[in-house]
């Protein structure tokens, strides 16, 4: 609307006492003269911080000149915030990003998980830039303040800042000072990719050969990455009116078009009518899961674990007071939609201290204060990993109907509690920008590094830690976060633990006798309430219960557990407090096998195997009221806790420890034995040729902690086992390793694969043919899903050799004989030898078809696999032949569109493959709606085979010119395959070229597209190992080439 608003501004903002901008190389004739040649007038401004790095320094001064720049910028009515200032008050500066046409960085520091080498790199950046001796810079100061850098870079990472960025980092080393002058100076590369590289979704990185003094002169005549410095420029200036134009009136519109549209109302839309015809219809259902929609977090979301408020919890009102100070959210905020501060506290002590009740306490009794409270349990990281998934469901963020992956589940919830929302997908209007108070509770984080993929992700919300370990002091030490707000818990004093030893004991008229007792338990919380049982069970009186107490013999020495006494009076050992010798032989054996599981939500299903059953492979030691009096006994004891309406059981963990150190070796391998074989029962196998079946998915998920705990203490050598039931351990592993595949999980099992196959590799005499192919099967799968054909064909291999001499040896054939041609053929096609994996394939067919159990069922993965090599040999007859005949038996097996297992869509989306290149485009495009449909229903919207047929839907919306729905399913796809972009490098390389093609074809936003298509082309040219890539030369063909035969 005038002429001064059409402006340029090239910002020039230098590093601190370095070179200034009048020596840049971005100022030299050579740039000047050329960016000069764009559409757009250019003017150069150079911001100057006067900052310089001496005594008087800090990071405070320099988070202060971002003030500055931020007021600068709004002066030139062409920016208003500083990034991330703006990104949290982005109600208030709304038109920021939007007015933000490119990032140049030179040489500028991002940050590096590894806490010590980020300090280290910054502290040599302060040392090329000091302005005075080095021994006058206030080091420790600045290095105790430094996660302020940390926190700065993060914040840019939440972002998600969609701007075309050049990121120039260094390759040379430069000659940092050293802080002593005896000491000889050293060379580093300062800012180098792992330093420098934000990862942004636009960001161009590339490396120069210069140091850190000298990257300031790119751009000048001579220097190797001036042409493309010069080139970047260019274009981003060149359109960056005409996209900024683009991206204000999108911003302006946008609230509109999301209450204003609809898909099932489409139809009447500009893109619609250009090509929709009825087919258009089939695709209605199957976009609601992936289209950007309003929606209403389920809030109130209360996920507090499986506990009641304990109506024996008694005083730490002190401790609840500092959590109050520290977590309660803020009541003084001066709109609702300012955000609330983050608010950290890390409650630390000795086991059985009670961190544990004093945070379901705090839970219960501020539940008011919080509309979403998150119980999650951080002792292991499969736990933390599946509490964390069921966040987004609970919130309402995915479909709980369907299954879920667990790691697209859990970046939706990092998502959620890092912008807390009302009302999601939604920025404009004043309720869904009110930030919602959030609780989180990680219980029993004892390992802290367990939490760093989680906690720097946080910018609101309140976030309660309990663990033994001094976590607060750690984290504040290792300065990875700050603030952190230590509540140490110590025991009752003697005054506090005899109130509480009467508390919980009827009246004997010798109160005097408490103070005595309370010493002799060293004020331990748990340690008390034990002995309070004991006490109300066997009507002891005090005086009898010392008396009985200080009897040497009662003792048991306890000395491999590291459990002090915490005053020099006490007496007594955590043994005598458990009283676990009074037990009787029922209980005992319960109580020694709940030792040897993991302590949470223990499926009391599993211990209903320890009597008798039809289905039993050995004999259980308990009848069924033998059983239930021994969990009486433990539950009247307080030993375990239940909670009835879940079916569930959970243990104390020091409990836990001391079952299993009174343990003799014996008695554990003993133990060990049954737990095993209550697992082993409690499993839902299937046969070989049923693995993929979905509706057994929960119940594997209820057993799949206590599998890996056991393999853990047979690891460590707690629990021995001899060589029968280590060889079931391994077995299991290994159906849990499946479970997990087919649940999209494939890289992250690979190592339960390898865990049961160093066990097998223990015991070489044994005859483990069956286990071993199992293994070499699923790691041949892994393997393929992984995008690994190198180590595909190697277990192929292994598995065909040694089913191949088993059918030598036996004279006959079995399933796992098919199952290995099925799986070298896989091998095969992945390294391109398409006449071999026919023939295996073939094989196994033939192999299915000889077995007496033969069905349609058996052999239907070969089929299809042989269907889609005809395809790419181009036999396009054969192809359909062999997909036709598979679907039909299918179909006649389950119906039309079945749930049984995702093999029907297979079938479905290969078959649209085949008809797509017989010119039958109408019927490929509604075979590959059906396969969609059908993977949502099994394996759900968030599985990497679902993600490849999303890319083909989209394709079909783009040729009918659907570009928002083409668009809402390549983002949906790349969804999915981000959560693990190195694995899955192919498939997002390739959908990102459909999702340029995508917005190219819309024309709303061509730096996207442009930039899209190099991004593309780098993945393309990392994965192909090209050393040149003309990106404006590659087609769809070139990136269907990078993928697994099965994603095409």
């Amino acid at each position: 609307e005038n002429q001064e608003a059409q402006l340029v501004s090239l910002v020039l903002i230098p590093g601190i006492s370095l070179f200034p901008v009048e020596q840049w190389g971005v100022l030299s004739e050579e740039v000047i003269e050329h960016i000069s040649r764009s559409n757009s007038k250019v003017r150069v401004l150079t911001f100057e911080h006067q900052l310089l790095v001496n005594e008087t320094f800090s990071w405070q001064t320099l988070l202060d000149a971002g003030g500055k720049l931020r007021d600068a910028l709004i002066d030139l009515h062409t920016a208003s915030e500083a990034l991330c200032i703006a990104n949290v008050q982005h109600d208030k500066n709304p038109r920021l990003l939007h007015l933000i046409a490119g990032i140049v960085l030179l040489g500028v520091p991002h940050w590096l998980a590894d806490k010590d080498r980020f300090w280290e790199r910054i502290w040599c950046m302060l040392k090329c830039s000091c302005q005075t001796k080095l021994s006058r810079l206030p080091k420790n100061e600045l290095e105790a303040t430094s996660p302020m850098l940390a926190d700065v870079a993060k914040r840019f990472d939440d972002m998600n800042f969609r701007v075309s960025v050049l990121n120039v980092c260094e390759t040379r080393f430069t000659k940092v000072k050293s802080l002593h002058r005896l000491l000889r100076s050293k060379n580093v590369v300062v800012v180098d990719k792992a330093f420098g590289a934000t990862r942004a979704p636009h960001e161009e990185c590339i490396e120069q050969p210069l140091n850190h003094i000298g990257i300031h002169q790119l751009g000048s005549r001579g220097f190797e990455g001036s042409g493309k410095l010069i080139e970047w420029l260019f274009e981003v200036i060149d359109l960056s009116i005409e996209n900024i134009k683009e991206r204000m009136q999108a911003s302006l519109s946008r609230l509109g078009e999301i209450e204003g549209s609809s898909l099932s109302h489409r139809n009447t839309s500009g893109a619609a009518a250009r090509g929709s015809t009825e087919t258009d219809a089939v695709i209605v259902p199957l976009l609601d899961d992936f289209r950007p929609k309003l929606r209403q977090a389920q809030l109130p979301c209360y996920l507090m674990g499986p506990f009641q408020q304990n109506k024996d919890f008694f005083d730490r009102e002190d401790v609840l007071k500092r959590l109050d100070s520290i977590l309660l959210p803020s009541q003084d905020l001066l709109v609702s939609s300012e955000p609330q501060p983050f608010r950290y506290a890390a409650l630390h002590g000795m086991a059985g201290l009670g961190k544990t009740e004093i945070a379901i306490e705090f839970m219960f009794q501020r539940k008011t204060h919080y509309q979403a409270i998150f119980w999650v349990r951080a002792d292991s990281v499969s736990k933390l990993e599946a509490d964390f998934a069921n966040i987004a469901k609970d919130l309402g963020l995915e479909n709980p109907a369907e299954p879920r992956n667990e790691i697209t589940s859990r970046e939706l919830a990092k998502g959620w509690l890092s912008n807390p929302k009302e009302t999601l997908d939604h920025e404009l209007d004043s309720r869904s920008q009110t930030e919602v108070p959030w609780l989180l509770i990680f219980d029993n984080a004892d390992n802290p590094a367990m939490l760093n993929d989680y906690m720097h992700l946080f910018r609101s919300g309140s976030v309660l830690v309990t663990s033994r370990y001094p976590l607060a002091e750690a984290r504040n030490k290792d300065r990875e976060l700050s603030p952190i707000l230590s509540v140490p818990l110590s025991p009752f004093s003697v005054d506090e633990a005899a109130l509480f030893l009467r508390k919980l004991t009827p009246d004997s008229g010798q109160a005097e006798k408490t103070p005595l007792i309370a010493q002799r338990l060293g004020g331990h919380p748990l340690a008390i309430s034990q002995m309070a049982g004991i006490i109300r069970r066997q009507f002891l009186s005090y005086t009898e219960f010392l008396k009985r107490y200080d009897n040497a013999g009662e003792h048991l020495d306890l000395h491999k557990l590291v459990l002090e006494p915490s005053r020099s009076n006490t007496r007594g050992t955590v043994y005598s407090i458990f009283a676990i010798k009074d037990l009787n032989a029922h209980a005992l054996l319960v109580l020694e096998i709940l030792s040897l599981l993991d302590p949470d939500e223990i499926p009391e299903s599993l211990l209903d195997g320890l009597s008798p059953g039809s289905a039993k492979n050995w004999q259980p030691p308990l009848t069924i009221s033998q059983f239930h009096a021994a969990r009486g006994e433990l539950l009247s004891r307080s030993l375990i806790g239940r909670n009835l309406d879940l079916g569930k059981l959970w243990v104390h963990r020091i409990l836990q420890d001391t079952v299993r150190a009174r343990m003799s070796h014996a008695r554990r391998q003993e133990i060990g034995a049954i737990t095993i074989s209550l697992l082993d029962d409690a499993w839902p196998e299937v046969p070989l040729d049923k693995k993929h079946k979905v509706d057994r998915w929960e119940e594997c998920q209820s057993l799949y902690p206590h599998i890996l705990c056991m393999e853990t203490l047979n690891e460590e050598g707690i629990i021995p086992l001899e060589t029968s039931f280590e060889l079931k351990l391994a077995s299991l592993l290994k159906e849990a390793g499946w479970w997990q595949h087919e649940r999209g999980n494939s890289r992250a099992i690979r190592a339960v694969f390898e865990r049961a196959y160093t066990i097998c590799q223990r015991h070489p005499s044994e005859d483990l043919d069956d286990l071993l192919s199992d293994l070499h099967d699923g790691l041949g799968a892994v393997a393929t899903e992984t995008n690994d054909p190198k180590s595909c064909l190697e277990h192929g291999k292994a598995l065909l050799a040694i089913r191949e001499e088993v059918a030598r040896k036996n004279g006959s054939q079995d399933i796992r004989l098919a199952i290995a041609y099925n799986e070298i053929g896989i091998g095969w096609i992945m390294a391109k030898e398409y006449d071999k994996a026919i023939e295996a394939w073939s094989k196994a067919i033939s192999v299915y078809e000889s077995l007496p159990e033969n069905t349609g069922y058996t052999r239907a993965l070969p089929l299809v696999n042989i269907g889609l090599a005809h395809w790419l040999l181009g036999d396009l007859k054969q192809a359909s032949s062999a997909l036709e005949r598979g679907l039909k038996e299918r179909e006649a097996m389950f119906g039309f569109n079945d749930k049984e297992s995702f093999r029907t869509g297979r079938f479905l989306h290969a078959l649209g493959n085949v008809r797509a290149s017989q010119g039958l485009i109408d019927d490929s495009e509604n075979l590959h709606k059906r396969a969609l449909g059908q993977y949502q229903s099994t394996i759900g919207s968030n599985h990497h085979r679902t993600a490849d047929v999303c890319h083909k839907v989209a394709q079909h919306c783009m040729r009918r010119g659907n570009f928002k729905d083409a668009l809402s399913l390549v983002n949906q796809a790349l969804l999915v395959w981000n959560a693990d972009g190195e694995v899955y490098l192919p498939e997002i390389s390739r959908t990102s070229f459909l999702k340029a093609k995508i917005l190219f074809r819309m024309d709303e936003d061509r730096a996207e597209s442009t930039l899209l298509f190099r991004q593309a082309a780098s993945g393309w040219k990392a994965v192909t190992g090209s050393k040149e890539v003309e990106y404006e030369k590659l087609t769809e063909e070139h990136f269907d080439d990078l993928v697994t035969f099965w994603s095409k």
